[in-house]
């Protein structure tokens, strides 16, 4: 699946955008900067993007969904919430259905997505503990927002809320 079809209308933009990411600068979107390096060292293959795509979406969904859950226990005050592997993949398949509305190839959009899912897993995890706050987690916070923003200038909005 991830070697067939091309939607030339969608996914044509994003791969040459990809493409020439480093000498192109007239793409609306920054996802070039992210994406273009990474289209580079599969050799440019497409499948191989798409096949990165699918496993973006599932791990910031299944991070999210780990981090809910967690904090949800927390919040009640038990020592996990149900079948939490059960759990955690129903919400992971939930969140993964944004993957099945888009294009193959992945675009902003995604990179959109991901990048705010994982900012709000992130403060999931401060929640649980809001007085011991370790260093990494606004390293990564910081950095997933700097990313947020490239790619799509107006979440400076969610950034600045988060």
């Amino acid at each position: 699946m991830a070697n067939r079809g091309f939607a030339v209308q969608d996914e044509g933009t994003y791969v040459l955008s990809y493409r020439w990411w480093s000498s192109n600068p007239y793409f609306v979107s920054g996802a070039q900067y992210f994406y273009g390096p990474l289209f580079s060292a599969v050799n440019e293959q497409i499948g191989a993007l798409r096949v990165l795509r699918l496993v973006m979406v599932i791990a910031t969904n299944a991070w999210f969904a780990a981090s809910f859950l967690r904090w949800l226990a927390h919040h009640r005050g038990v020592s996990s919430f149900g079948h939490t592997a059960t759990s955690t993949a129903l919400l992971t398949a939930a969140g993964g259905m944004a993957y099945l509305w888009t294009p193959l190839t992945p675009g902003y959009y995604d990179l959109t997505a991901d990048a705010s899912i994982a900012l709000v897993a992130l403060m999931l995890s401060s929640l649980r503990r809001p007085t011991r706050l370790p260093a990494w987690l606004g390293l990564v916070a910081g950095g997933i927002s700097f990313l947020l923003v490239l790619t799509k200038w107006p979440a400076v909005l969610v950034v600045l809320l988060v």
